[in-house]
């Protein structure tokens, strides 16, 4: 299908900072009493598009709104806790009137009648699905993934109501199936398209993994400027941590706003000099301070095979050291994340410490951030092969989720055998701390 109107399409490619955008974008449509639908492909990205409400709560500007303004739909078991307080199913207990339903459906069932009981439930379930249109009729921003914006009530509200929203805007446009980007554009008068496919798009289960075009790929490169802009100040990282990505993904285009370009670890938890003076190399500057580490292994720690995937033991021991490290210095478990590329790294790494810390593929952690990230590359091997390391999207992921701290675990004699990781390790060599796997044996 071919846009024959392209300037009803807004296209923003975005690497980080979106939440502040979109922040933004509600609150300029709820200004001017714009109704706006909130999409994302999935549910995590869904929670994290509605979390924004918290930060809208903090802002000057959003005393005049209520929380009424939100709701948000979908299957409540797949909802965030932190978001079912805007939910649908909230709403409709708020009121108390589902339970009066559930009450009188009780009373109804002690009947023989058995017309008359199907008569009287069918009349319920037409008045809780007028109580259902009327919260949505009354709410200003509606958050769904992309397939529940096309579900029963959501259908039968746009049929009874004959209307469309005034905006819709659609997250993760660069990891949705087209099919399921046509659901919310359809119901909108103007499309707002969030995405990065500079990043990890669909993935389709056939019999070979396919990474197939998205609507957001095909929309940018069929129009490109006259619909789309890109979101060139971040608000996520240091300015350090955002170089590498920035030079070879985007052009060296990407700003780091004042209020995170210069910030680090240390000027967020302030460090017991005592304690500092046990740690590792101590005459070296404050650890804390360094947004940017990298550990090279030099071959010493050889990947092991378990099943179809793999897992590397010695990587996984400095992962320990460092986590170790890092707690007995203040830091919360919360604030750490760990990325590797291969899931029985993440299962080994997941029984070795703390359940507090998030440990995920890149895949799972896409979308995700933390303020320390740790990456385990894995890959140590004396043929070279480093399998889908090569896959340049899935790595600047992972390069781009720590807000204040990047520490690289990696074997680079085998990692150089890659044009682009070859390019990524020099890079790092050259602006990082560079420590080396001995750090295990030593005490923090």
């Amino acid at each position: 299908m071919v846009l024959q109107e392209p300037v009803k399409n807004f296209l923003m490619l975005t690497l980080i900072g979106k939440s502040t955008v979109i922040k933004e974008i509600f609150l300029q449509c709820l200004k001017n009493n714009e109704k706006v639908l909130v999409t994302a492909y999935s549910n995590a990205g869904c929670d994290n598009l509605s979390s924004i409400i918290n930060l809208l709560e903090c802002d000057i500007n959003y005393t005049q709104f209520k929380k009424d303004s939100f709701l948000r739909i979908g299957n409540a078991a797949r909802i965030n806790e932190k978001s079912k307080i805007i939910t649908l199913e909230e709403r409709e207990n708020r009121f108390f009137y589902k339970w009066c339903l559930n009450q009188i459906e009780k009373t109804i069932y002690c009947t023989e009648d058995k017309p008359l009981i199907s008569e009287r439930e069918g009349d319920l379930n037409s008045k809780l699905n007028v109580l259902r249109e009327i919260f949505i009729e009354k709410s200003q921003v509606i958050f769904s993934t992309c397939i529940s914006s096309g579900s029963f009530i959501m259908r039968k509200y746009m049929s009874n109501r004959k209307t469309f929203f005034d905006v819709v805007i659609i997250d993760e446009a660069s990891q949705a199936l087209e099919a399921s980007c046509w659901i919310p554009i359809l119901l909108g008068k103007k499309v707002i398209i969030v995405g990065d496919f500079n990043q990890i798009g669909p993935i389709v289960n056939t019999n070979n993994l396919k990474i197939i075009p998205t609507l957001f790929e095909r929309i940018y490169f069929q129009y490109r400027d006259k619909i789309s802009r890109m979101i060139c100040v971040q608000f996520r990282m240091h300015k350090k941590i955002m170089e590498f990505p920035s030079k070879y993904f985007y052009k060296g285009k990407l700003i780091a706003d004042e209020s995170m370009a210069e910030k680090t670890i240390d000027s967020k938890f302030k460090m017991n000099a005592k304690l500092m003076k046990q740690t590792y190399n101590p005459d070296s500057q404050n650890l804390f301070k360094e947004p940017l580490i990298l550990i090279d292994t030099g071959g010493e720690f050889k990947e092991n095979k378990l099943a179809t995937t793999k897992y590397n033991e010695g990587e996984a021991k400095i992962v320990e050291w460092f986590v170790g490290y890092l707690i007995k210095h203040g830091i919360k478990p919360k604030d750490i994340g760990i990325i590797t590329p291969y899931t029985g790294q993440v299962s080994y790494l997941r029984d070795a410490l703390d359940k507090n810390i998030d440990i995920s593929t890149v895949d799972a952690f896409q979308g995700s951030e933390r303020e320390i990230i740790i990456i385990s590359f894995v890959r140590s091997n004396d043929h070279k092969k480093i399998g889908f390391l090569a896959d340049k999207k899935r790595i600047n992921v992972a390069l781009t989720r720590p807000k204040k701290m990047l520490i690289l675990i990696c074997d680079t004699s085998t990692l150089n055998c890659n044009n682009f990781l070859n390019e990524m390790v020099n890079f790092y060599k050259n602006n990082s701390l560079i420590l080396y796997s001995d750090i295990i044996y030593s005490k923090y």
